[in-house]
Order: C-alpha cells, then structure tokens, then sequence
C-alpha cells in the first residue's frame, strides 16, 4: 500500500478471507501505523492506494504411492551418465585442468 502519488510502498497484513469495506478500512488504519512507525509520520488525509496482493494458499496433499524398485547391483557405475572437464580457479586465473576420475 502506499499513499497516492507516492513512490515508495509499505507491506500491511491482511486478514484472511474476502475483503469487505469493513476488513479495507482496518487495512488503510493498519497502513497509516505502519508508515508512521517506519516514516515518523502519516498523512490520514491523503487517499491510499492498494497496490498488490499477495496470496497463500494451501491444500491438502493427494494421497500417492511410490512404485516399488528393484535393487540394484551395488556397482554406482550404472548411475553414471558422462564425464565432464573440470577446471580448478585460483585467484581469477585458471590452474589446472583435468577429467574427474
């Protein structure tokens, strides 16, 4: 929120649910503390602008089941895909290059 025509804005808590004149007018009282405890000061005059709202929401988890693996050979070369150069920086100059074995 922030007053109209200003540039900075000021983040006030909601209350939860639909927004309704009654919960907006805690929102514009909300605002005008908070500005007055981060600026030293409120312009209860001025008109106030929303400006973005930000949404949290939560649901209940599908209930799922992992498929079942075999185990495997205990050998992790399998789990490899590629090789890839690595190169060791010491003090912003390259000092070695080299394949991870």
């Amino acid at each position: 929120m922030r007053y109209a025509g200003q540039f900075h804005e000021v983040e006030v808590p909601m209350a939860s649910g639909a927004l309704d004149p009654e919960q907006a007018r805690d929102a514009v009282a909300r605002f005008h503390r908070r500005h007055h405890e981060l600026c030293n000061f409120s312009m209860n005059f001025r008109a106030v602008e929303f400006l973005n709202f930000r949404v949290k929401a939560t649901a209940r988890k599908a209930p799922f089941t992992l498929e079942e693996i075999s185990l495997g050979d205990r050998n992790p070369e399998g789990a490899l895909k590629r090789r890839k150069p690595s190169t060791v920086w010491l003090r912003d100059r390259p000092c070695a290059a080299a394949t991870r074995p």
